[in-house]
């Protein structure tokens, strides 16, 4: 009696274990969602869009923390816009990171990171004026926030967001906002391609 008990609570105790940090998806198979989170990012890293895109979509379950499922859709998000510019720009899939970015929030108001990117996708989409506004208050409800979601991937520093910025105010023709936040970039990066570029158009 004593062996059966305590191999039934080594057995519930090996379960709670696995349970808190996988997903039992069916009978024959356990997801763990950390593991496949950071194989995303690894995959969307190395430029496997697709591969990342698969590893992202094992982790959304209803089971799993929504933070987890936050940054899932934010890598979805982020995988699908780089998939979208490969040749030329694919709007369908442009639309499908545009949702997975607001999706992310939704699941996640505190990834940054998913901020910035629909701010990149709704600046490339370019469908009015009212993008560019749009993405400029994404851009500064992340810019001024220590988050360990920013800078792990395509932009590395806040250069590049202010770059972003200025990038938006060239469009909507506010040169003079597009030349500060240009500027603003430079302070922190002087080599900021996307800002020294913004400087050489307006002179």
């Amino acid at each position: 009696m004593f062996y059966s008990i305590r191999y039934f609570l080594l057995f519930m105790f090996v379960t709670f274990v696995v349970a808190g940090c996988g997903i039992n998806r069916d009978d024959n198979e356990i997801i763990d969602y950390n593991a496949e989170l950071a194989k995303g990012w690894q995959e969307y890293r190395s430029g496997n869009y697709k591969s990342a895109i698969l590893a992202f979509e094992k982790v959304i379950s209803d089971d799993v923390p929504a933070n987890i499922i936050g940054d899932s859709y934010n890598g979805l998000g982020w995988a699908y816009m780089n998939i979208s510019q490969s040749v030329n720009i694919n709007r369908a899939n442009l639309d499908i990171a545009i949702a997975k970015f607001q999706k992310s929030i939704e699941k996640d108001k505190d990834n940054y990171d998913a901020m910035v990117g629909l701010a990149v996708a709704i600046f490339i989409r370019q469908n009015s004026t009212d993008d560019y506004q749009k993405a400029l208050e994404m851009i500064d409800l992340a810019i001024n926030k220590d988050s360990i979601y920013l800078y792990r991937h395509d932009y590395k520093s806040r250069a590049d967001l202010y770059a972003l910025k200025a990038q938006c105010y060239y469009r909507l023709g506010e040169f003079d906002s597009a030349e500060s936040e240009a500027n603003n970039a430079l302070s922190i990066d002087n080599n900021n391609k996307t800002a020294l570029s913004i400087k050489t158009l307006l002179y």
